[in-house]
């Protein structure tokens, strides 16, 4: 760093030098900026961590780096997505191991993603956490046609009946979509053969 630069200047968008280096993988960067006192919890104007940059980049390394440093595991965009929302989207178990083990807290939600699911739910996750959009992890999985996620959700006891900001449920979901697969899934699972699946 340069004699007299300031390590947590920011451009014209609220972004200092650890977000950039933090959103290319720069780990040297990185660390140079932590030891000449650049502050992490920093956001840029729309939200934006040094840390949500570098987990929705994979750069392992250097989330691993600001972790030990003292990042707040837990520090959400404006939206309220969390860093392990975010590497839960990407399907990236080590960085999901590695928040977790910071005291990232269980409230990720993830459509997609069975394995990362798994592991979330072996952890304690709940299953029926609700994101910005009131959307649960098994509307998300109905939604975009992920069966085997959807089975799963289903084995871990996923509240059919929980509708979101919209009104929508997981089985209404699926059908606008045009999932009849899913929607079989759900129309079978016991839940709804007991009336558990609400349709009001």
């Amino acid at each position: 760093m340069a004699k007299g630069a300031n390590a947590n200047d920011k451009q014209g968008n609220g972004k200092t030098a650890l977000m950039w280096a933090a959103q290319h993988g720069r780990l040297e960067a990185v660390r140079a900026l932590l030891a000449g006192g650049a502050d992490a919890a920093l956001r840029q104007d729309n939200g934006e961590t040094a840390l949500l940059y570098a987990v929705a980049g994979g750069h392992e390394a250097v989330v691993a780096a600001l972790l030990d440093a003292g990042v707040d595991a837990n520090a959400a965009r404006r939206n309220a997505r969390t860093p392990l929302m975010v590497a839960a989207q990407r399907g990236e178990a080590p960085l999901l191991a590695m928040l977790l083990q910071h005291g990232a807290r269980l409230d990720a939600v993830d459509g997609g993603h069975t394995a990362v699911v798994q592991r979330l739910l072996s952890a304690g996750a709940k299953v029926d956490v609700k994101n910005e959009r009131g959307n649960t992890a098994l509307m998300l999985a109905a939604a975009g046609g992920y069966k085997e996620t959807v089975k799963l959700l289903l084995e871990r006891s996923a509240d059919t009946d929980i509708r979101n900001l919209k009104r929508e449920q997981a089985r209404t979901l699926a059908e606008a979509a045009g999932h009849g697969d899913i929607v079989q899934v759900l129309d079978t699972h016991p839940a709804r053969k007991k009336g558990f699946l609400g349709l009001f």
